[in-house]
């Protein structure tokens, strides 16, 4: 997780036990999956990419940088 997450262990906690219990715990990899987010064209934005970077208009599903739980088989 990033440096500026929290993260609620009251809830996380139970969470993940939970799935332990259910014989859910390897191959596990959790976050927020990005769909549908498209190369930023414009010169003048920080984030911009060229064609000749990455020639496709949308990209494929990801998972958000901020935070991911994942199994140690991941």
């Amino acid at each position: 997780m990033d440096d500026d997450i929290t993260i609620n262990i009251p809830l996380i906690v139970p969470y993940l036990t939970e799935k332990l219990n259910a014989g859910q715990a390897s191959n596990v990899l959790e976050c927020k999956t990005i769909t549908e987010n498209v190369p930023v064209r414009d010169r003048n934005n920080k984030w911009f990419i060229t064609h000749e970077e990455y020639p496709f208009t949308k990209f494929l599903p990801y998972c958000a940088g901020h935070s991911s739980i994942m199994s140690i088989d991941i």
